[in-house]
């Protein structure tokens, strides 16, 4: 390589960088979201100070692929931040584009994206084709961490639990006034989204019916993408830590599972590389 580069996987709950030196080597490290929901000027002064701390990461070209910014205005918006952040020669795209890369660099095929949201798309020739959901948390994010969560809740609430899962989880998370007061507070969305990562692993038979219907819901959602019985590929850490309830779940829908992986970051920037050479 004759120039650095700066590669970031942004999704609605953190952001995964890679710097890449003018001799290959990498470095990896995580941040802030930069979801278009978390802007403001906080936001910036937060990213500010971050950067003030990791000049040494400012690259000849930044490649970003962010979670909201499939709008072209949104696209143009997170270019104008991060050149006042300090990098230049920066080339945004959406998160979709992000994970088409990395899960099938320049061929086609269905994915989804199962993190903190949830969306599916159709991916040909590097450009994101067709698209199902990707509505945000208010209107959609079927089979997400965040749906999880919510579902979760609702049934928590509303005393639909087993006495004994009711108590584990008050003991977890906090009694009823606690639990709203987290849930409308400003980091709402992610105390709600987090329920996955903390109770994903519960051999509770009540949880994993939570987490089939939330998964199913979504696969139900998306049955119409173009070749979908052809397979699907997943990125996104719900989609890695429930991916043997995924793949059974569409042994029954007779559709094969691709891949899955946890963070695309690592495969995006193999792409980059080896199209630099």
């Amino acid at each position: 390589m004759k120039k650095s580069i700066l590669i970031a996987d942004s999704g609605g709950t953190s952001t995964d960088w890679c710097f890449v030196a003018e001799n290959g080597e990498r470095n990896y490290f995580s941040g802030n979201s930069y979801h278009p929901i978390h802007w403001g000027e906080s936001f910036m002064q937060t990213e500010q100070a971050f950067w003030s701390e990791k000049s040494n990461f400012l690259a000849d070209e930044v490649y970003f692929f962010g979670a909201g910014c499939f709008a072209e205005e949104k696209a143009v918006r997170m270019k104008e931040m991060l050149e006042q952040l300090g990098h230049q020669n920066v080339h945004v795209k959406s998160d979709l584009h992000g994970a088409g890369l990395a899960l099938f660099a320049e061929k086609s095929g269905v994915f989804a994206i199962l993190g903190t949201g949830s969306v599916a798309a159709y991916f040909d020739d590097g450009e994101v084709v067709e698209l199902k959901g990707g509505l945000g948390y208010i209107l959609g994010d079927e089979g997400s961490a965040f749906s999880f969560g919510r579902l979760l809740l609702k049934l928590l609430l509303e005393n639909r639990l087993s006495t004994e899962l009711t108590q584990e989880i008050h003991i977890a998370i906090g009694d009823r006034s606690e639990i709203i007061s987290k849930v409308y507070s400003e980091n709402g969305r992610n105390f709600v989204a987090n329920l996955a990562l903390q109770f994903g692993a519960s051999e509770s038979k009540e949880i994993q019916w939570i987490h089939e219907l939330n998964i199913t819901t979504f696969l139900n959602s998306i049955e119409s993408l173009k070749n979908l019985k052809k397979g699907i590929a997943f990125t996104g850490s719900y989609a890695f830590h429930q991916r043997h309830l995924i793949k059974e779940i569409l042994i029954g829908k007779q559709v094969p599972i691709i891949n899955v992986i946890q963070k695309p970051i690592e495969q995006i920037t193999d792409y980059f590389l080896k199209s630099a050479k």
